[in-house]
């Protein structure tokens, strides 16, 4: 379409200088040429596009077309290619050329000399390229005969100047020629360097602007006020908060990848592509929008920025991942509901049993529930998560209509192992014996974005916040009264704080610090003991994450407080009543390496941006689904093994620290499968019996099985904190 509107401008700017000299013509044509190629080349601003919606599509008739379309135009290409000779241009004249007469052989020779000096062989090449390559477009044709016919008008005039004699030469040519040579004049060399340079002042740059034009809609986007991009202070909660009141809307401690699912309503494992930074450096940004502004326009307004402050350019792609399909097995054991009570599923209650003791059976009672929507909750449950892993549950029954009906199985969680209580009956059981359902795997097209280019945005540094709660007070623990839990933090609406803890982890929860007290130095005797109760009144945040004081527990905020604010609170509280002082430093400590040759160890795609995830890798394979006992996989992608130790880290919080001391360079696509921490490896068996495998598999194991690395006892370098100063008793009330 552009190069139409370019071909077109060169005709009307033809037209209305009314330019009758041939060169001048030929310039304007070759400039119009010359801007409809630089077009898939032309600088253009970043592409952002929507996900594409995971359905089922009709037959695509543009790959059949496009596959006729590119056919012409390699029959065209190659016709060109036969003819191609403008490497070494020559002249070559007929047999008889000797008989001619000196003023004849002049002519002739001034004529091609004239086509060899502009190079018309290559322009007229470039032209039948452009003609083969857009052969759909008449005007594409036009040009090419545009350009040929202004070629051979100009070296005719270059001939007749060699002569000095229109009218011998006019009576060797056509018609058309014979009025243009007789009625034009011959222009001077001068005037001819003139036109030229006009023409190819003024058809360039048109040539360009028409190229590079961006296509603009007829109305703009909506776009923020005003954003301000902060380097993110550090925190002691890694989740992004998203809050949006009184037209201020905030996102921080964002990852841009954070600030990519955000904008596009796509989670990080749908966000493919990109550099290593995406992942790594936090912002805060702040951003004002009119305060009527929908969910809808926040995310295209963060389009939009992403696309001006980061310069991102993206695109949408499908990739087929695992998923869960509920099928019938036979005859459904559903009862349709009479729609009589509220649409929903809830678990019936059961005996609270501590972490790793036998846990009994979960009951879920749904009514007035559509299939898709109990797949829904059912995907999101932790008591299934260990037999789905949080992949979306399809339906294929084709079942309409809304159900009453319960499933009862034994828990399995991803994360934490724990035995069931009696007879195991696994969630799949549970749907072919009880619902007259089957539930197997599939696998399922799944939008994904990716990144295709992105530069680091300016950003300032974030003022150091100052958090203190509003009001707080603190007291021992009464030795008369009754027994307090201790170690316990309870956040209740309105932001009313209770904290039941040691000084030692009071101290610890300040600084939200995810490792053992072996890492802890520093402060005087007895700060195990008393157990000390704060009680607090914190802000609590308006409008997080799209809701007003939203209840209960959600990542890093707990009935519409903050988590990351009420424990920088509780540090301000610590320095001003116990008189605090502590720091953060690194220091040798008893830990483990990574050792041995890495000799299963996978080379990475670059393609892939630097991450880790859990969940299964490229292949999609995914061995828990065979192994219900190893239900932890973890992928890393395009990764040193320097930063795959820390991303171990990240892991498993409350661990030895690791580090890596293979000396292995490189990067490295790997995925391990393995147990839960505290599942045996064997079951004990009778006096003189070998024990019984279970088929779990320690971390260790399968860092030595899976990818040839060794797990050895060493001193590492790691945080620590370490307390200056703190008084054993705080000060009054």
């Amino acid at each position: 379409m552009r190069s139409s509107i370019m071909i077109l401008a060169g005709a009307i700017l033809v037209s209305v200088l009314r330019i009758r000299d041939a060169t001048s013509r030929w310039a304007v044509w070759t400039a119009m040429l010359c801007g409809s190629l630089l077009i898939p080349v032309t600088p253009r601003g970043a592409t952002t596009v929507q996900a594409a919606a995971a359905v089922a599509k009709p037959f695509d008739w543009s790959q059949p077309i496009l596959g006729v379309y590119m056919l012409i135009c390699a029959i065209l290409l190659s016709r060109v290619w036969i003819r191609l000779g403008t490497a070494r241009p020559s002249i070559v004249l007929p047999a008889g050329w000797r008989e001619w007469s000196s003023l004849k052989l002049e002519a002739v020779l001034a004529h091609e000399r004239s086509h060899i000096a502009r190079w018309d062989p290559a322009a007229q090449s470039f032209s039948a390229i452009h003609r083969a390559l857009l052969w759909a477009s008449p005007l594409s044709w036009s040009l090419h005969r545009q350009i040929v016919r202004a070629a051979e008008e100009a070296s005719d005039d270059s001939r007749a100047r060699a002569r000095h004699m229109r009218s011998d030469h006019a009576s060797s040519r056509r018609r058309h020629r014979i009025r243009r040579i007789l009625d034009g004049g011959l222009p001077s060399r001068r005037l001819m360097k003139r036109s030229i340079a006009a023409i190819a002042a003024l058809g360039s740059p048109l040539a360009y602007v028409i190229a590079t034009a961006e296509p603009q809609n007829a109305k703009p986007g909506p776009a923020f006020n005003s954003v301000e991009i902060l380097a993110a202070a550090p925190n002691t909660m890694p989740q992004m908060r998203i809050r949006f009141g009184n037209g201020r809307y905030e996102l921080h401690n964002a990852t841009a990848v954070d600030l990519i699912g955000t904008a596009w309503g796509v989670d990080a494992d749908s966000i493919s592509g990109g550099p290593d930074w995406l992942d790594l450096n936090r912002y805060d940004v702040i951003a004002m929008a009119p305060a009527t502004t929908t969910p809808d326009m926040l995310r295209t307004m963060l389009q939009s920025m992403l696309k001006d402050r980061f310069q991102l350019s993206v695109r949408n792609s499908n990739k087929d991942n695992p998923a869960y399909a509920i099928t019938v097995d036979r005859k459904p054991q559903l009862k349709p509901s009479e729609g009589t009570e509220a649409s929903g599923c809830r678990f019936q209650p059961s005996p609270t049993v501590p972490r790793g003791a036998p846990q009994p059976r979960m009951t879920l009672v749904c009514n007035n529930v559509t299939i898709p929507a109990f797949a829904k909750i059912l995907s999101r449950a932790p008591e299934a998560s260990g037999y789905v892993f949080a992949y979306p549950l399809l339906d294929r029954t084709g079942l309409a209509g809304a159900w009453d009906f319960s499933l009862s199985w034994s828990p399995r969680r991803t994360y934490i192992w724990s035995p069931a209580q009696g007879e195991v009956v696994t969630l799949f059981d549970a749907f072919e014996k009880q619902l007259g359902l089957k539930l197997a795997p599939t696998r399922v097209a799944t939008p994904v974005l990716v990144v295709e280019k992105a530069t680091p945005p300016r950003v300032t540094e974030a003022p150091k916040p100052d958090m203190e709660f509003e009001v707080a007070e603190i007291r021992p623990e009464d030795p008369n009264g009754p027994p307090i839990h201790c170690g316990n933090v309870s956040i209740q609406p309105g932001g009313r704080v209770r904290i039941d803890m040691t000084l030692r982890n009071l101290i610890w929860e300040a600084w939200g610090a995810p490792f053992d007290f072996s890492r802890f130095i520093g402060g005087p005797k007895g700060m195990d003991s008393p157990c000390w109760q704060v009680l607090a009144k914190i802000p609590v945040e308006q409008n997080v994450l799209g809701t007003v004081n939203p209840g209960g527990w959600n990542g890093a905020i707990w009935n519409g407080v903050d988590l990351d604010t009420m424990r920088m609170s509780l540090r301000s509280f610590l320095v001003d009543r116990f008189k605090l002082a502590a720091h953060l430093e690194d220091r040798p400590i008893d830990g483990y390496v990574l050792a041995g040759e890495g000799r299963r160890l996978k080379k990475a795609n670059p393609a892939n941006r630097p991450s880790c995830k859990e969940g299964p890798g490229d292949d999609g394979k995914d061995p828990r689904l065979t192994n219900p006992l190893a239900t932890r996989l973890i992928t890393c992608r395009n990764m040193t093994l320097t930063r795959f130790a820390e991303q171990l880290n990240g892991f498993f919080p409350g661990s030895a620290p690791m580090s890596d001391a293979t000396g292995i360079s490189g990067r490295f696509d790997m995925t391990i499968n393995f147990s839960p921490v505290g599942l045996g490896q064997t079951v004990p068996g009778e006096p003189g019996e070998a024990p019984e495998p279970t088929g779990a598999i320690s971390l260790f194991d399968a860092l030595k099985g899976q990818l040839g690395l060794k797990v050895e006892t060493r001193k590492v370098m790691a945080p620590v904190l370490i307390v200056d100063h703190v008084n054993a008793t705080p000060t009054e009330n």
